[in-house]
């Protein structure tokens, strides 16, 4: 269940992070390249165990967003689209590991080093957020920038 949820969970944040432009307009919010911690996260209605997302970093780049456990062994990778032009912003993930292909739809909103990602499970039948709350098969993870190296 722990590398099931940090799965999940990473999938929603790694998505969300690699979002480089601004809330309906290009260039109005800072590039989200680089590393975050993940704060809290949703499966469903039920909190995420701290001790499953504890030591957590998520990576975005361009093109990518990975995670990694605390003992930095990565459990999750994907690509992203995110339109902008709506609000809030639209996300759209395919994961390339652990299982290659499968997408993920769902919200991001960015608060200065703050990023909230609202994403579907896809494998437990989750319908596509249209708002900030979780419900059955849905994950929400919130993760603050990291300012130095972990």
């Amino acid at each position: 269940m722990k590398r099931h949820s940090l799965a999940l969970l990473v999938l929603a944040l790694g998505s969300a992070l690699v979002y480089s432009g601004g809330a309906g307009k290009a260039g109005s919010t800072p590039s989200l390249e680089g590393s975050y911690k993940i704060v809290s996260g949703k499966h469903g209605t039920a909190d995420m165990p701290a001790k499953d997302i504890e030591g957590a970093v998520v990576t975005i780049t361009k093109d990518k967003i990975s995670g990694v456990t605390k003992d930095r062994k990565e459990f999750f990778s994907c690509s992203y689209k995110i339109d902008t032009g709506k609000s809030p912003m639209v996300i759209h993930m395919t994961s390339i590991a652990p299982k290659k292909g499968e997408n993920a739809d769902g919200l991001i909103e960015v608060k200065e080093d703050r990023v909230l990602l609202i994403y579907a499970v896809p494998e437990e039948g989750g319908k596509t957020p249209t708002d900030f709350k979780t419900e059955k098969g849905q994950n929400m993870v919130v993760l603050q920038r990291l300012t130095e190296k972990m």
